[in-house]
């Protein structure tokens, strides 16, 4: 029974194709290219061209990629290219959540032709969208990009679906429940299908010069072997995954929106209960769908890159780049709030997601443009010129020069109110007016400049000002915070996007560092990203040198922040703010925990 519903199926696929072809003949509102695209080639490497554009998450907004592809000067009014030799790199997730994602891949499929003939190069990164729409998870499709797909899809197709369940005694109602196109649009994702096979030929990372562009980040994964055969893996797993599963879905039809990797994954269990054809493609594909590449350390979702402070994710994401010859990553996935390209790390991270698709993000297109040595940002609005550097999240996202004005010059307003602000140039900053102690004061904003010191970010920048003739300590009060025990009252998840070792690593070798006894109420999250929050060191700097030193997932990453606060530097950061008792107590501390980190 399960042969025949395989052979039923694969007319109705060769059907679905068909009227593909027909469409690609007749016409449709974008120009559909061949799938054996020009140019689609497993090579990862290239070197660097004199001009190239890299453009971040689309999600399906067709009209904005036109808007930032046309001010890249790589596309005419027509849709076709004219940017030369130029290379454009766009860094995935071209599809979910936009109902445009079809054009948005037949332009593309288009481009990468046509620009091989006039001596450029169109460069596809796979996102984690593309891996779920080929994996079968569908969650993020929106309704009109199954709705592209309508046109495909005739009423035969649903009933060769039907009969295929009938014929073996399976509940067929959810033939009716899935939305029209969806069963062409599943055709057209198979392997063999015009976008599957397009994306299967399309590598999960490049590497351009001497920079890597991978969508999520580049983790410690890629370090284990060389690039070339780590993409060759992916590309070979997922094709080995897919075409296993042609058969069983074939025969399942009612999985064909069910997350294969998932599937494959579950304990086994939980696939003793599956379908037979569905269990035997689990047990056969389990030891592929494992491999960490699929997983959140792996290109397709790894955030360490964006999110992770750079005291732990510096040290990792060098020994990735030195391993291969690399100077930093181009990477999308995590959209930033202003719809600015972004820098972190000296510009080793270039974060390149602007949050296109306005509707869902709010964001705008923008392109990074690599001119020979030159970064600079293509903006159609005009608004952004270059690369912006990352902000500090507990200093209300303003950077590190506008915020020390602030503290020293702006107008304090609301002075005592819950409101408290200074403004200055256009610029408003939240802060906390508290009465203190002058030496609690002093250990305030000691804590924060030694935090700034060691590269952490999670200590509010803190001034001292004059408030009605009294002496006031100013805190940055900036965003909105959950405490530490309301996130554990709602179970909440703590931020864990840091491959080398757990964003509480930091704030355990911080408090270690100066002494300091943590409470629930001095430690809180920005919501919704989570971003670390740490207050209240008045406390803090004790003259004993006494320490315990934490356990930490990554020695080395810790060794590398330690050594970045040398005895010298210290006593000239901190020497106007604490004592010689005091200062000669925390260099003994560093000191106890930088030996015991190298030793691990």
């Amino acid at each position: 029974m399960e042969r025949q519903s395989t052979e039923r199926i694969r007319g109705v696929r060769r059907r679905a194709r068909a009227c593909i072809a027909r469409v690609m003949v007749f016409g449709c509102a974008v120009f559909l290219a061949p799938v054996a695209v020009a140019g689609s080639e497993t090579a990862i490497r290239f070197p660097a061209p004199d001009r190239l554009v890299a453009v971040g998450d689309v999600h399906g907004d067709y009209a904005a990629l036109v808007e930032v592809l046309l001010a890249a000067r790589v596309i005419d009014d027509e849709q076709r290219w004219i940017g030369g030799a130029t290379h454009l790199v766009s860094i995935g997730d071209l599809l979910d959540r936009g109902d445009a994602s079809r054009a948005v891949m037949d332009l593309l499929m288009q481009l990468q032709s046509e620009a091989v003939e006039a001596g450029g190069r169109v460069h596809v990164v796979l996102g984690n969208h593309e891996l779920m729409n080929l994996v079968g998870d569908l969650r993020y499709v929106a309704p009109g990009e199954y709705a592209a797909f309508a046109g495909d899809e005739d009423e035969a197709l649903r009933a060769q679906v039907r009969e295929t369940v009938r014929s073996a005694g399976r509940d067929e109602s959810f033939i009716e429940e899935r939305p029209e196109g969806f069963f062409a649009h599943r055709a057209a994702f198979a392997p063999d299908g015009r976008y599957g096979a397009w994306l299967l030929s399309q590598p999960p990372f490049v590497v351009i010069g001497d920079r890597l562009y991978i969508h999520a980040g580049a983790s410690q994964w890629l370090v284990d072997g060389p690039l070339d055969a780590r993409a060759d893996d992916i590309r070979a797993g997922l094709v080995e995954l897919l075409t296993a599963a042609e058969a069983p879905l074939a025969a399942y039809p009612e999985y064909q929106d069910t997350d294969l990797i998932y599937l494959a994954t579950r304990d086994d269990s939980e696939r003793q209960r599956l379908p037979g054809a569905m269990r035997r493609f689990a047990e056969r594909v389990a030891p592929v769908a494992a491999d960490p590449a699929y997983g959140p350390e792996g290109p397709f979702w790894y955030r360490g890159n964006a999110n992770c402070p750079s005291a732990l994710e510096g040290p990792s994401l060098e020994r990735v780049l030195s391993t291969h010859g690399l100077k930093g990553v181009v990477i999308g996935h995590t959209p930033q709030r202003d719809a600015r390209i972004r820098s972190r790390m000296e510009d080793r991270v270039l974060l390149i997601d602007t949050g296109m698709l306005a509707a869902y993000y709010g964001g705008r297109p923008r392109a990074l443009l690599i001119d020979g040595d030159v970064l600079s940002v293509i903006s159609p609005d005009g608004e952004q010129r270059v690369p912006a550097r990352a902000r500090i999240a507990v200093d209300g996202g303003l950077s590190g020069t506008e915020v020390e004005r602030l503290l020293a010059d702006g107008m304090l307003e609301g002075a005592g109110s819950e409101d408290s602000a200074l403004v200055a140039d256009g610029r408003s900053l939240a802060v906390r007016v508290q009465r203190a102690r002058k030496r609690s004061a002093a250990h305030s904003i000691a804590a924060y400049r030694l935090d700034r010191l060691l590269g952490l970010g999670m200590v509010p920048a803190a001034g001292l000002r004059d408030v009605d003739g009294r002496e006031r300590l100013l805190e940055v009060n900036a965003g909105r915070w959950m405490l530490e025990a309301e996130r554990q009252s709602k179970r909440i998840a703590p931020p864990g996007d840091c491959a080398p070792g757990h964003p509480f690593d930091l704030v355990r070798v911080f408090d270690a560092l100066i002494g300091n006894g943590r409470s629930p109420a001095s430690l809180s999250y920005r919501i919704p990203d989570l971003a670390i929050r740490l207050i209240d060191h008045g406390d803090a700097f004790p003259r004993s040198d006494r320490v315990e030193v934490p356990s930490v997932g990554d020695p080395h990453a810790i060794t590398a922040m330690l050594r970045k606060a040398t005895p010298e530097q210290l006593r000239e950061t901190l020497g106007e703010l604490l004592d010689a008792r005091r200062l000669d107590a925390l260099i003994a501390r560093r000191t106890i925990l930088l030996e015991r980190y190298e030793d691990a």
